[in-house]
């Protein structure tokens, strides 16, 4: 059910909050359904090709997004938390901040190690 809420979790983010509506384009291609080390591999890669490959860039970039984020979903589940109990819902929101701390774990290394993997199981 969280999974499956995760997308509007995104949306109200994005769409409905000043702060996330800055970082709409990040998540870019991003299918809401995929688990959030992938989200945060796709969105890494969006922040990296919009910044030109400037990593000092990026990495400000993270840290602002994580920074704000982070903030803005505890509001957002303070809210859901005087509408509604639904448990699901609310941890969708959590689960969508969750992405910006994985963005946060040194991605470029991650990334890198995951194409060495997938190059020694696909010889050339």
């Amino acid at each position: 059910m969280q999974d499956a809420l995760r997308f509007v979790s995104i949306i109200s983010l994005m769409q409905y909050c000043q702060i996330g509506r800055s970082y709409w384009k990040y998540y870019f291609g991003v299918a809401p359904i995929v688990g959030g080390h992938e989200m945060a591999r796709r969105m890494y890669k969006n922040i990296y090709f919009l910044n030109k490959g400037n990593t000092e860039e990026v990495d400000k970039i993270i840290k602002r997004f994580e920074e704000q984020i982070t903030v803005t979903s505890a509001n957002q589940v303070k809210r859901l938390n005087l509408i509604c109990k639904n448990d699901a819902f609310m941890n969708a929101f959590v689960n969508t901040q969750v992405v910006s701390v994985f963005l946060s774990m040194d991605m470029e290394k991650h990334i890198i190690e995951q194409f060495a993997e997938f190059e020694k199981k696909i010889p050339l």
